[in-house]
């Protein structure tokens, strides 16, 4: 029986954990129970209010992802999960238009990768052509 569920920060050693769940393992006793609440907010300022909340509902980060507010600022969502690469590299994609709210530790690593990657654009331009 699995008890180190390390294999969900990996989508592709999901698999194994369902097989595990599906032979019975208990997630409750386990590192899944660790998993953390991350709160969001989708920014309406750089994507369409509509586009935003349609990709929101229908492209969910997370089967628990929960809606928490909606304002002329944008969407806050919620999902619970263990802190994992995956995660990280998704709120990267978003850019401008993602800002994490919680846990402060998710937000000081993404703030602390958005600024080394505008460290490289501010050093690129320096090499002539």
């Amino acid at each position: 029986m699995v008890e180190d569920w390390s294999c969900l920060s990996s989508t592709r050693s999901i698999m194994v954990c369902l097989e595990a769940l599906s032979k019975g393992a208990n997630p409750k006793s386990s590192r899944m129970s660790r998993a953390l609440r991350f709160i969001f907010l989708i920014n309406f300022k750089y994507v369409p209010s509509s586009l935003a909340v349609r990709n929101v509902i229908t492209k969910p980060f997370h089967h628990t992802q929960k809606i928490l507010a909606k304002s002329s600022e944008g969407i806050e969502v919620t999902i619970d999960v263990i802190l994992n690469y995956e995660l990280e590299r998704e709120i990267l994609g978003f850019g401008e238009c993602i800002t994490v709210i919680k846990p402060k530790k998710l937000r000081e690593r993404i703030e602390s990768k958005l600024k080394r990657a505008v460290a490289n654009y501010l050093t690129a331009g320096t090499e002539p052509e």
